[in-house]
């Protein structure tokens, strides 16, 4: 919005907020949801990482990207301690957030977000009715190509 109204790039903009504003993340919740969002600030960072307290719902952070290279510093320089009171973590299935409880948090669980597990699903059930489709297409394509060599039999004997 605020690129529309003043005749802007959506990087200049990003790129002069992050010039003056230094903001500090919140502390780490006990619940941290992660996830990402399209940002497109240029050619190689295309998808942000946002950090929010899941019962809050308040930003930590946000990361320029989610980059295996970015997250290992980001979540080392957080102490050890601070890292430990994270009981749970709420992402999608993103293969490095699974990862997550292994290398930077201990003591949490990681918990697949009801969004993506309801997505999933739809996406198997899609899957299995595609099939069952196209095995009954088949069926009754060599049904109708019996009954049209049948009724064309009786045509020409006629």
């Amino acid at each position: 919005m605020v690129a529309a109204h003043f005749n802007v790039s959506d990087t200049y903009v990003h790129d002069t907020f992050t010039k003056f504003v230094d903001m500090k993340r919140l502390p780490l919740p006990r619940i941290l949801s992660i996830d990402e969002v399209h940002l497109d600030i240029n050619e190689k960072t295309k998808l942000c990482c946002v950090l929010m307290d899941f019962e809050t719902r308040e930003i930590v952070d946000i990361l320029p990207n989610r980059w295996e290279t970015t997250l290992d510093a980001y979540f080392y320089s957080i102490s050890f301690q601070e890292r430990g009171n994270v009981e749970y973590i709420v992402s999608d299935m993103y293969s490095e957030y699974l990862t997550f409880p292994d290398k930077y948090f201990r003591n949490a669980k990681i918990v697949i977000d009801s969004f993506h597990v309801v997505s999933y699903l739809n996406q198997l059930l899609n899957n299995y009715l595609v099939s069952v489709k196209k095995k009954y297409q088949k069926r009754d394509k060599e049904r109708l190509k019996e009954k049209n060599e049948l009724n064309n039999l009786a045509y020409s004997s006629i």
